[in-house]
């Protein structure tokens, strides 16, 4: 599912730079909706694997292992094309907030989306990774609970947008990178996992979870085709509208993982490696699709959807060559040696 979620994004960017306007047309006009599928999937994914006893240092260092390597790498190699004057967004008081993944909290587009601008979601989830300790620890506990958890989110997600939208419209953009507002699909994401710990199981099979999430997509199409376009410029409304989907289709899929049913081919071993090929998808297909600018531009209007869409393939064979040398060797040392350093600090008391 990451894959697909993955290919949503790069498809929405092929499709959004192989237009004069720079603007996505048709189904993939709401590709970006792919991250919110990915911030639910987060939460599910660490709270599902959390254990009671876990040490917060121990967590971080696991995540920094995870993602800042590959983020690290990628900002580099937009730094050097920036340099060669391939990419023209760069912008170097932008780079120290890139390094800190800070540059989600930034109202100001020349600083979140400046050199590899992808990132800023990685920007929203060091946020959610420094909260995770706390809040996994709230909503495991008898006061609070995973449906507290689960309705919070949606509240969060919906007043706050609300508000903004009607108190500070021309702030309402900012909701896309916040940190502190998209917290509440990570949230949503913790509580269906916290609530499968306890026993639930959605009633629906697998395919029943990826057809929600699916229609909740082209409804999002089709909602802005009827009210002329209000869906579009309204990020908040957007992802309200298909996250019931995306949190049913983890939850379903999740139950069908465990019982081994009803997964069919998203259990195919190739789709497996797809999608741990996709972090690192996710990450390079913009730079690779900006890298192919100067043959777009001599490319025929018409036909430059093709030169996108081959960048978006050759990315994906890049971030196979990534995972196996660089995301997954690197990750795998840190955490030996934080293991190590970790049994030395035991021996040691």
């Amino acid at each position: 599912m990451r894959f697909l979620a993955a290919m949503l994004v790069a498809l929405f960017h092929a499709t959004m730079w192989a237009s004069p306007t720079r603007a996505a047309s048709g189904p993939l006009r709401f590709g970006y909706v792919g991250v919110a599928f990915f911030f639910v999937l987060s939460g599910f994914v660490l709270t599902w694997t959390w254990r009671r006893g876990d040490r917060a240092g121990a967590f971080y260092l696991r995540r920094v292992a995870r993602v800042y390597p590959l983020h690290l790498l990628m900002t580099a190699v937009a730094a050097v094309l920036a340099s060669a004057g391939v990419l023209i967004d760069a912008n170097v008081k932008a780079l120290p907030w890139h390094l800190l993944l800070l540059h989600g909290w930034v109202p100001d587009t020349s600083v979140t989306y400046a050199y590899n601008g992808l990132s800023w979601s990685l920007s929203d989830e060091a946020f959610f990774y420094l909260v995770f300790p706390v809040l996994v620890v709230l909503a495991a506990s008898r006061w609070v609970g995973p449906k507290v958890l689960v309705v919070a989110g949606l509240v969060w997600l919906l007043i706050g947008g609300l508000v903004v939208q009607c108190v500070a419209p021309e702030f309402s953009w900012f909701l896309y990178t916040l940190p502190l507002y998209r917290v509440g699909e990570f949230a949503l994401g913790m509580g269906v996992a916290l609530a499968m710990r306890s026993g639930w199981r959605p009633p629906l099979p697998p395919w029943a979870g990826l057809a929600a999430a699916t229609v909740g997509y082209l409804s999002l199409w089709v909602a802005n085709r009827l009210t002329g376009g209000l869906v579009e410029g309204s990020y908040w409304m957007t992802h309200l509208i298909v996250l019931p989907g995306f949190v049913l289709a983890v939850a379903t899929c999740a139950a069908g993982d465990l019982t081994g049913s009803g997964m069919g081919l998203l259990r195919h071993p190739w789709l497996v490696t797809l999608g741990q090929w996709s972090f690192a998808l996710y990450l390079v297909h913009a730079l690779m699709i900006r890298s192919s600018l100067p043959l777009l531009e001599m490319t025929p209007p018409g036909a430059r959807v093709m030169v996108t869409t081959g960048a978006v393939c050759v990315s994906i064979l890049l971030a196979g060559g990534l995972y196996e040398w660089w995301e997954r060797p690197i990750e795998q040392r840190i955490r030996r040696w934080s293991g190590q350093r970790a049994s030395v600090v035991m021996d040691k008391q």
